[in-house]
């Protein structure tokens, strides 16, 4: 695919290995980002209102519709076979589309813990950080527990970009390894971010 060419599919092959990568298009973007979104709001919604096998039905249908729009608006897995080797002489679109990923993710931690950072949350069982400590103590110890994740979060997410973007070239790797560097980084911290609160709550 040329520069200038509009990509047509939104789930491009991966260069490496068999499957998809990382969206070509805004709409691809979207679907990934609303996908994980959609599962934290409704299913703890489910659970709490129909019950927990209502909640587990209820992320199998997300995720087979997920899937069934990558099939459906994903780059054929079959052929082009110039078009895939070309890409995969090009090691340096692949470490983009990871740093991009990884800076969606990262953005979205933070904005998602400035609301718990700042005790704007009251308690409830769609958003936040719930855990049987969390939701049975009272509402001072949900909003110091949600505080603590929000602190925690926005570290997280703020040292996941300063990763992505500033520390990463200066490692001697190649490009496929930072890409993959990226990625790890941005789990680590996500992990990480979560110890805080469970230790508090």
């Amino acid at each position: 695919m040329k520069p200038n060419d509009e990509p047509k599919w939104w789930f491009p092959k991966k260069e490496f290995g068999w499957g998809w990568g990382l969206p070509s298009k805004w709409q691809g973007w979207a679907a990934l980002l609303a996908f994980p979104v959609l599962l934290l709001v409704f299913g703890p919604l489910a659970s709490a209102v129909i019950g927990n096998l209502a909640s587990i039905l209820l992320s199998i249908g997300l995720t087979v519709a997920f899937l069934a729009l990558v099939v459906v608006k994903g780059e054929p897995l079959r052929g082009d076979t110039e078009g895939r080797q070309e890409r995969r002489r090009n090691p340096a679109t692949l470490l983009r589309r990871y740093r991009i990923a990884a800076s969606c993710v990262s953005a979205l931690l933070i904005l998602l813990s400035i609301p718990l950072a700042l005790k704007w949350v009251p308690k409830n069982l769609v958003y936040g950080f719930r855990t049987p400590g969390s939701l049975a103590g009272s509402s001072s110890h949900w909003f110091y527990v949600n505080e603590v994740a929000g602190v925690a979060g926005m570290a997280a997410g703020i040292a996941g970009l300063s990763f992505t973007w500033l520390v990463v070239d200066r490692l001697k790797l190649s490009d496929i390894a930072k890409g993959r560097a990226v990625l790890i980084a941005t789990v680590v911290l996500i992990v990480a971010a979560m110890i805080p609160p469970i230790l508090v709550s």
